[in-house]
């Protein structure tokens, strides 16, 4: 009251800076009795006197409330200096001057100072100083203070400031400050909202309030206020090159009650500078390229739908066909959408990366990762995420119920016995084929452990990963607030060179070691023993796998004898077509409807009844126990006599149509048509293909690696990527997030092989402790 009077009556300028001092510990409430005496005060006197840049500036009267509200009223005074990243010529500068002018509660005038730590109560150093002010340098530390010690205010007296910062002709330029909690003449919180042309400016303000909440009998405060976050903002210019607005200062303030204080009285403050610009002609693009991204995704999955149709023709799955159609669609469309925005968003990084990295002269600033711009990328992000983890869930689901079948080549010495009474061949050929062919379920070209190593010594040995700081120069010794769209573009970089490194040296050195592909192949022939597989109702994979030397349960010395004969050209090839030169043994075949049902009839019809009685008499029987995953294990009571002979019965009628296909290799083995190459499309419409022989493409590329995690390299190596960059965000550690995105990896892989081990097992009668 009385330094209202002083300053109404008297125009006393004590009392009016008093006054204006208690305005600001209310947060300046216009309504409040206190904040109305200044705004008394500041009507009184004739605004022709009044500042031209501002109505609400009096010469006589401390400077408190901002005439032009709202951020792009703001942004219309550009400072005369210019700003540079590098070393400054005349006229420009690379490290902004700031001043301080300080006021005690009483209403004393304490002095004009540069700024150093002023702005900030945690402990400064000198380092952090001139961080602070280099331009470009997006400034942030976070520290925990204890406020107890502001409890005694013998030990800190509440000081009010006004900032400036030093212009090019050497005048101080007032900086506003935008105080969250600052209340309207309506009790509104316009600072609190994220539309910038509502906020309200003001000039001075506080970092604690140790004195607002202390009654005249008490000397500590019921409660303390404190700037929990600090951040000076700059934007650069529109219309001037190289030159920037007024920056701003924004001021989140928290209160903590004296009892809490004493139970805990620890407290995370933070102070950080953020370099902005008008991004209006930037976004328009995105958004475009963005609408083109997802037109690009719907096309595609329209595109994958068809040709699975195609291979999946409705007349053969009339009863629960809309339903597969429908989670196909899905399936298709978010995987397709995933990988259109992995792209996209990876553009958008490499965009920024380059120009934000690489400008020699101001011209591009990246956001601040404090900001809620990043909003839109979080929430694309996770949802890549999301489709990602389902897409492959869904490929392991898909993969862990392909028909699978082998077909044993080898004949009985006892050719003079009934066939029914000769000795079957041993099943040892037969279970070691299925255990390797197991151990192939996860393994890639780009392999895991390998890739994890090489990206942890790129980010974190050769700290490549400072690459992410929010600094405009590529430099990998430099530190300061991390960007997360400029982590997954480097993150995104090193771990696509290192995979396609790998890949390319491991295809380089395909001539000299075979990868493992390529032996399980070999090994087949060795074995006597093909390999049948279908992974969709009339579309699969061939392997042709007999012995040159018809045999395979000989002796070691025969053995090693056949392969030396082999080796010289002395027995026939191992291609499926004896006239064949390049002894192709890989096909990729389409079956009649005929030849599947007759496949269903014969052994996997007979495989599920028996299986499906068995668990009925298992689950009925006392202390049954639930299996994980029980429907792709067999049963432990499973009787293997009548499907073992279903099962040769289905080898003979198998070995049947394999040889009418080498009979008529001219009409069953045909080149792929363009069409085909381009879209995977089958050879003839599948509806319409009944009955006959099976029609062969031949695979030159080993495409049956996509029942295998070898056809999938750049999806995993995507889904790394992801996973990778989730436990960054998480962590804000590399070494963390490799390790955990290796264990994520292993879980995938064990469950890969779990349940393709499972469903090996149950398809070819095979016991599943025989497959690892």
């Amino acid at each position: 009251e009385k330094a209202a009077i002083g300053c109404l009556r008297d125009t006393d300028v004590t009392s009016c800076q008093v006054l204006t001092n208690l305005c600001t510990l209310l947060l300046y409430q216009r309504n409040h009795p206190v904040c109305q005496a200044y705004w008394s005060q500041l009507q009184k006197i004739s605004s022709s006197t009044a500042f031209p840049q501002d109505p609400y500036f009096r010469p006589t009267l401390p400077w408190l409330y901002y005439g032009r509200n709202g951020l792009s009223q703001l942004n219309r005074q550009v400072l005369q200096m210019k700003v540079v990243l590098g070393e400054p010529q005349t006229g420009e500068v690379n490290k902004l001057q700031f001043f301080v002018t300080k006021y005690s509660v009483d209403g004393r005038f304490l002095g004009t100072e540069a700024l150093t730590s002023q702005l900030q109560l945690c402990p400064f150093a000198l380092r952090d100083a001139e961080d602070f002010k280099t331009f470009g340098y997006s400034f942030y530390k976070s520290c925990t203070i204890d406020l107890s010690t502001y409890l005694q205010t013998s030990r800190y007296t509440t000081t009010f400031y006004e900032l400036f910062v030093k212009d090019g002709d050497g005048s101080l330029v007032p900086v506003p400050v935008v105080v969250s909690g600052f209340v309207d003449e309506s009790d509104q919180s316009p600072n609190r909202g994220i539309d910038s042309d509502k906020w309200r400016f003001t000039r001075r303000f506080f970092l604690v309030d140790n004195l607002s909440a202390r009654t005249s009998d008490q000397q500590t405060p019921l409660l303390i206020r404190y700037a929990a976050s600090v951040r000076l903002t700059f934007i650069l210019s529109e219309s001037s090159s190289e030159k920037i607005y007024v920056p701003y200062l924004s001021i989140e303030h928290r209160s903590r009650r004296e009892p809490s204080i004493r139970s805990s009285p620890l407290a995370t403050i933070s102070l950080s500078t953020s370099y902005t610009m008008n991004s209006d002609n930037f976004w328009p693009v995105v958004n475009t390229l963005f609408i083109i991204a997802n037109v690009a995704a719907a096309i595609v999955s329209i595109i994958r739908i068809y040709v699975w149709t195609k291979h999946n023709p409705s007349v053969y799955t009339p009863n629960d066909y809309i339903i597969w159609f429908i989670s196909k669609s899905f399936l298709f469309f978010s995987d397709t959408w995933a990988r259109m925005m992995f792209f996209f968003l990876y553009g958008v990084g490499v965009y920024w990366l380059i120009f934000y990295k690489l400008q020699s002269r101001v011209f591009i600033l990246i956001p601040s990762a404090a900001t809620t711009t990043y909003k839109s990328f979080y929430i694309i992000y996770f949802l890549i995420f999301g489709f990602s983890v389902i897409s492959l869930l869904s490929l392991i689901y898909r993969l862990a119920q392909i028909d699978v079948f082998f077909i044993d080549w080898e004949k009985s010495e006892e050719q003079h016995v009934p066939e029914d009474s000769r000795s079957l061949p041993s099943a040892w050929r037969t279970i070691f084929i299925g255990n390797e062919l197991c151990e192939l379920h996860t393994l890639r070209h780009i392999p895991v452990s390998v890739l994890l190593v090489l990206v942890a010594f790129l980010l974190r040995g050769l700290n490549l990963e400072n690459l992410d700081l929010e600094v405009p120069y590529a430099r990998i010794d430099a530190s300061g607030n991390k960007n997360p769209l400029l982590h997954f573009a480097v993150s995104t970089t090193v771990f696509l060179a290192c995979g396609l490194g790998i890949y390319v040296i491991r295809q380089i050195f395909r001539t000299w070691v075979a990868l493992p592909l390529d032996n399980f192949i070999d090994l087949l022939s060795v074995a006597n023993i093909s390999l049948f597989i279908l992974d969709e109702n009339m579309h699969g994979f061939y392997i042709h796998g007999i012995s040159p030397s018809g045999r395979a349960e000989v002796s070691l010395e025969n053995l090693r004898r056949a392969l030396e004969i082999e080796s010289k050209g002395g027995t026939r090839g191992r291609g499926l077509l004896a006239e064949d030169k390049s002894q192709l043994q890989s096909y990729e075949l389409y079956i009649s409807r005929q030849m599947r049902l007759e496949y269903n009839g014969i052994f996997n019809y007979n495989l599920e009844q028996e299986i499906a009685e068995k668990r009925r008499q298992q689950t009925m029987s006392s202390g049954a126990q639930m299996d994980f995953l029980p429907s792709l294990k067999l049963p432990e009571n499973f009787s293997y006599s009548e499907l073992e002979k279903k099962k040769r019965e289905l080898m003979s009628y198998l070995k049947i149509y394999l040889e009418e296909v080498v009979a008529e290799s001219h009409r069953t083995i045909i080149p792929r048509s363009i069409m085909n190459r381009a879209f995977d499309l089958p050879p003839i419409a599948l509806e319409e293909f009944q009955k006959g022989n099976p029609i062969l493409f031949r695979d030159t590329t080993h495409r049956f690696k996509n029942v295998l995690f070898y056809g999938y390299d750049f999806q995993l190596l995507v889904l790394n990527i992801l996973i990778y960059n989730t436990f960054w965000l998480a962590s804000k550690s590399v070494i963390v997030a490799i390790v955990l995105t290796y264990l994520f990896d292993t879980l995938l892989s064990w469950l890969r092989d779990f349940t393709s081990a499972r469903n090996l097992g149950r398809k070819t009668l095979i016991d599943d402790r025989f497959l690892s």
